[in-house]
């Protein structure tokens, strides 16, 4: 299973979480310390993908109350403890940006899935922060979605690629030159 992504995407995702985890944000979105972002693209075949453009998200609908009380009970539940506050972890896309990006597919291209970041801050302890989490997990399962994991260390930037973000379903994350690429 592979997935192509241009560098420039890769890029545009590693800066997105770098900014936003050190505190730098734009005016229209919310201001904390991760970072959320839509895969488009396209189908190469049945185990290939093709990333085709980036979305970084600006609202974290996880705060509107009903979505908050449900992924509250899920970080409860499901979360490796320690790091960050509960009230300050997980992501929910707002209905109305994904609307928006669901409007502008062009073409061939695919809702392929999400993105979202791990940090050094995001929890306690040896778990991997590399890795999707039983909560990842739980809040993907029958998804159908690719989840962009990506690892924000003091040292190290890094990008793994999971159906579902089940661990034992890895694609191969292939940067590639973006005037280079052909799917032949």
């Amino acid at each position: 299973m592979k997935i192509y992504i241009k560098e420039w995407d890769y890029n545009k995702i590693i800066n997105h979480c770098v900014r936003k985890l050190n505190s730098i944000y734009e005016d229209d979105e919310t201001k904390e310390r991760q970072a959320f972002g839509v895969i488009v693209g396209r189908k190469i075949d049945k185990n290939q993908f093709f990333v085709t453009r980036i979305v970084n998200l600006k609202n974290n609908y996880r705060f509107e109350d009903l979505t908050s009380k449900k992924m509250n009970s899920y970080i409860e539940k499901y979360a490796i403890p320690g790091g960050a506050d509960v009230n300050e972890r997980a992501w929910a896309i707002d209905p109305i940006e994904l609307n928006y990006i669901l409007v502008s597919l062009n073409g061939n291209e695919e809702f392929l899935g999400t993105y979202h970041m791990h940090s050094d801050i995001s929890w306690a302890g040896d778990y991997p922060k590399y890795l999707p989490t039983l909560l990842d997990r739980k809040l993907n399962i029958n998804s159908g979605l690719i989840n962009l994991i990506v690892y924000i260390g003091e040292k190290k930037q890094q990008i793994r690629a999971f159906f579902e973000s089940n661990i034992d379903m890895e694609y191969e994350l292939i940067v590639v030159d973006g005037d280079d690429y052909s799917e032949n």
